[in-house]
């Protein structure tokens, strides 16, 4: 072989274990690159599917027992003020009257009006009381359904992989109601595809739990 055969020979061995370096460069920033890529998308698909919404005044409304109950504290409600504003006019007819069978001002009439503020503070008092007790009654009542339907979200949610559920109204917004326009612009949720409200399945999973019968809902997706 030649001096020029041989310096060929090597000029074509170098050049050859470089572009094998460069290939084997080449596929390794291609693969990076894939990677990364997957992660990012798997990273994005995995965010879409983790959050969720909820409607809990819906979840609410439809709890059967809420519904029952609440319904009861606002007749027992209706039922004070009613009883309230009839003894209110029984105090005044009775001071009306108190004018009539005694001179004002003698001893006689006041001892009576002064028994007639008795009444009228100790009736105010009373009904002060029972008001605050049905408005306790009614913070425990949605304390307790609230916990039962956290509960439940709680579960549903660990059995979806569902990382984090917002609150939302579900009602569409009343242009001729400034109230329902400024929840609709204040709210945290702009946009939201339907398939991630989780309201039907958790008000499924409460009538179950309640004993009612429901449609099936399935996962979101």
């Amino acid at each position: 072989m030649t001096l020029w055969q041989r310096n060929a020979s090597v000029e074509w061995s170098v050049g050859s274990s470089r572009s094998r370096v460069r290939a084997v460069f080449v596929r390794g920033i291609i693969a990076t690159v894939l990677s990364a890529w997957c992660a990012l998308f798997a990273a994005t698909a995995s965010a879409q599917t983790s959050v969720a919404l909820l409607d809990l005044a819906v979840v609410f409304e439809s709890h059967p027992v809420f519904k029952a109950r609440l319904a009861q504290l606002k007749q027992d409600a209706d039922g004070l003020q009613a009883s309230v504003l009839q003894q209110r006019q029984a105090l005044v007819k009775e001071q009306e009257n108190l004018r009539l069978l005694y001179q004002p001002g003698s001893k006689e009439f006041k001892e009576k009006e002064k028994e007639l503020a008795v009444k009228a503070t100790q009736l105010e008092v009373d009904s002060n009381d029972r008001m605050r007790e049905l408005m306790t009654q009614e913070a425990q009542l949605h304390y307790s359904v609230y916990t039962e339907v956290n509960k439940l979200v709680d579960e549903y949610c660990t059995q979806f992989e569902i990382r984090l559920v917002l609150r939302f109204n579900s009602a569409a917004v009343q242009p001729d109601k400034p109230e329902s326009v400024m929840q609709q612009v204040n709210s945290a949720v702009v946009y939201y595809n339907p398939a991630r409200d989780i309201t039907p399945a958790i008000v499924q999973r409460v009538s179950q739990v309640r004993g009612a019968t429901a449609n099936p809902v399935g996962q979101p997706r």
